[in-house]
């Protein structure tokens, strides 16, 4: 059953306590401009935990991570029984061609809910409805995806965004739950990659989600974009915003406001293959498909990212049976996107846009066996 909801006045109404087991995330994307150049890039903040009342002292790593690096090198099986994982992870990075990726990770010892003031604490970073702030210093674990080098830098963040959002929708998926607020509004600060400082502009694009669960997902398809500007009238869509989402090929949630249009395709809406998503690389890029009809609408979505803009994360059960979920992720998505309302007799083109700096991702289950796949793997 899915949600979809409009007018938010903050980009998430209330933070609550993540799960003492299980796994929660909190993730907020941006679009900012250097401050060197004005170029544009798109910058993430990420904050999670895994059982943090399993361990709340000390910080136990799955065993999958901990044993990828030796089973790469080895033919010898791993015959250590799992443990259940506990820590809390901060992660900020920058997507791109020159994208890199700061990571700490920390017991859970240092997570604070202060409900008088609704603010969420990671150690020294902070969580709010509406403010966001938080370094990651010389001694955390820092590395880039695309370089071997290892670097001692420092990223800091602290941003706050009050305005009202575009779009907030809510799934509940089996035992996930997922939400997420879209939105194109003034968002104000800053966020500095050792001397590099990027600003925003008014509006600037910000785009906020949080799952809880007791176990990953064994499948995620996600696609979200508010840079928006319509082949029709040549004019930028500032009101308008798409997401799509889904745990299952079979089950993908597609909440639009196009302008004054707001729709949702839901999975209970549609008959047999009425609603179809695929993600498959070629020479270049990773390309994100969506059709989807009902009795009144037809939607396509194509989005395109450079494979080398991609990154891709992990996250570790919290069963701590030696499963990962794998994304490969991006927010430099450009594309198209067309919407259509049906006739009598043929259809009508509502609407006919191009999609620029959209987050897109692609995932699932993972395990060191290749020869176990829950999902279709990642694109190579």
């Amino acid at each position: 059953m899915a949600k979809y909801l409009y007018r938010s006045k903050r980009l998430f109404k209330k933070i609550t306590a993540p799960r003492k087991k299980g796994i929660s995330w909190w993730r907020h994307v941006f679009t900012g401009l250097s401050a060197a150049d004005g170029s544009p890039a798109s910058l993430f903040v990420e904050y999670i935990a895994v059982n943090p009342s399993l361990s709340p002292d000390t910080v136990i790593r799955s065993s999958k991570i901990a044993e990828d690096a030796m089973q790469l090198t080895s033919l010898q099986p791993v015959t250590k029984k799992p443990e259940r994982p506990s820590y809390l992870i901060m992660r900020a990075g920058l997507f791109g061609r020159d994208g890199v990726i700061f990571e700490a990770v920390l017991p859970s010892r240092g997570l604070r809910l202060t409900k008088s003031t609704n603010t969420l604490a990671f150690n020294d970073c902070i969580l709010s409805d509406s403010m966001i702030m938080g370094i990651i210093e010389q001694s955390s674990v820092i590395y880039s995806l695309f370089s071997d080098a290892q670097h001692k830098d420092v990223f800091l963040w602290d941003i706050t965004a009050q305005e009202t959002v575009l779009l907030n929708v809510a799934i509940a998926h089996n035992k996930i739950k997922w939400k997420c607020s879209a939105s194109k509004t003034p968002v104000q600060g800053n966020i500095q990659i050792n001397e590099k400082t990027y600003s925003f502009t008014e509006p600037s694009f910000c785009y906020f989600d949080k799952l809880t669960s007791q176990g990953i997902p064994v499948y995620w398809f996600s696609i979200a974009g508010t840079h928006i500007v319509s082949k029709i009238t040549n004019k930028r869509m500032d009101t308008s915003c798409f997401v799509v989402q889904g745990f299952s090929a079979d089950k993908i949630n597609i909440f639009l406001a196009l302008e004054h249009i707001h729709l949702a395709f839901k999975p209970e809406q549609f008959f047999s293959r009425q609603a179809n998503v695929s993600c498959v690389k070629n020479e270049e890029n990773i390309h994100w498909i969506v059709s989807a009809q009902d009795k009144k609408y037809m939607l396509d979505i194509d989005i395109f990212c450079a494979a080398e803009e991609m990154k891709l994360r992990n996250y570790d059960s919290p069963d701590g049976n030696g499963i990962i979920l794998s994304l490969l992720t991006g927010a430099t998505g450009s594309g198209e996107i067309r919407l259509y309302k049906r006739l009598k007799k043929g259809l009508e083109l509502i609407e006919h846009a191009d999609v620029e700096n959209a987050l897109c991702e692609f995932g699932g289950e993972d395990t060191l066996d290749p020869e176990v796949h829950s999902v279709p793997p990642l694109p190579r």
